[in-house]
């Protein structure tokens, strides 16, 4: 792809492509939209007029907008987020149910750490999350160009219908940007002739991978311990908690993870812990309106309830039920959608 133009910003790529208007004014046009998004009841003049509000501490009456857990560009922000910070959730949801105040503070941090573009016009805290925005605001389809991209022309494309969109009946403005290697600047470039052709639809099928930047490690989604009381060598008790198995998905629509149970014998004082597979992670990622059911399933298949559970940062504990064979974790809405399942799960397993 041939570059129109090198040493932008990333605003003025956009601002040069839509024609009639300037690079700070994308800028402060997509952040003022973006505000809209987060808070339900923001009614600022402009982008700056916010900014001067947030250094005011003039925002404690601002309210998240229950609907921006469904925003591509907000599932962006936070998988950025929590790609530094281990110890948060990936997903909005469980930012919007468990830790709302996090959420408002860390989001008024990022509009007021781009507050002053006329100084600073290369700051941007995510290439991502702005071209979604792009793409919906200005109803154009945006390609970032890098390294190991989703097709053959090494491009991650952002579409304002969304992902599961995959065909567009009107030919809409094409945007294609690169990150200038060892610069803090973006270069526009020209779209490959066969997506320009095909009204910005890329060759097979439209997708939009939200992948990390980065590969993780694959963790289960969760972890079996145990509590026991141990004699220490001083004579003195003390307790145990070890992580004994993992739980395995069944890889199936139903939300239904499985352990069986290893250990033979067992005390009435031994307590068992559900932990999150992944051992950075301190906290459950449990969608919007769901919650944690666990079952001891019996030798003779009867499943047993041991635990209910609705929090995202604590852990679900339980006795072991007496002839436990295995130990099931099913995540939904209710206990009555929960019942449904382990017994469509063990009825298919006899």
């Amino acid at each position: 792809m041939n570059v129109i133009e090198d040493g932008l910003t990333y605003f003025e790529c956009i601002s040069r492509s839509i024609g009639k208007c300037t690079g700070i004014q994308v800028h402060d046009t997509i952040l003022y939209y973006f505000m809209k998004i987060v808070f339900s009841n923001a009614t600022y003049i402009n982008f700056q007029d916010f900014c001067e509000n947030i250094k005011s501490n003039n925002t404690k009456h601002l309210k998240l907008n229950p609907q921006l857990v469904n925003n591509n560009a907000v599932k962006q922000w936070v998988k950025r987020f929590s790609h530094v910070e281990k110890s948060v959730a990936t997903t909005p949801d469980v930012w919007f149910i468990s830790y709302p105040k996090l959420l408002k503070g860390a989001m008024l941090r990022f509009f007021y750490w781009h507050r002053d573009y006329s100084n600073k016009p290369h700051r941007i805290y995510c290439k991502y999350v702005f071209s979604y925005l792009v793409a919906d605001f200005y109803n154009c389809s945006v390609g970032i160009a890098e390294e190991g991209g989703e097709n053959a022309y090494g491009v991650r494309w952002f579409y304002p219908l969304g992902a599961k969109d995959y065909y567009q009946s009107e030919r809409i403005r094409c945007i294609v940007i690169r990150k200038d290697t060892k610069k803090d600047s973006f270069s526009l470039l020209e779209p490959p002739e066969l997506i320009k052709n095909q009204g910005s639809i890329p060759p097979l099928l439209l997708c939009i991978d939200e992948s990390l930047e980065e590969e993780e490690e694959m963790y289960p989604r969760f972890v079996l311990r145990v509590s026991k009381d141990i004699k220490l060598s001083n004579g003195q008790k003390s307790r145990s908690n070890d992580e004994i198995t993992k739980f395995v998905d069944l890889e199936g629509k139903e939300q239904i993870y499985i352990c069986d149970y290893i250990e033979k014998s067992y005390e009435n004082n031994d307590i068992y812990q559900i932990y999150p597979g992944n051992p950075n992670y301190c906290f459950f990622d449990i969608g919007l309106g769901e919650c944690m059911i666990m079952y001891c399933v019996t030798s003779n298949g009867n499943p047993i309830l041991c635990a209910v559970h609705k929090s995202n940062e604590q852990y679900p504990y339980f006795q072991l039920i007496k002839d436990t064979k295995q130990i099931a974790v099913v995540i939904a809405k209710d206990i009555s959608a929960s019942k449904e399942m382990i017994r469509l799960y063990l009825d298919k397993n006899k």
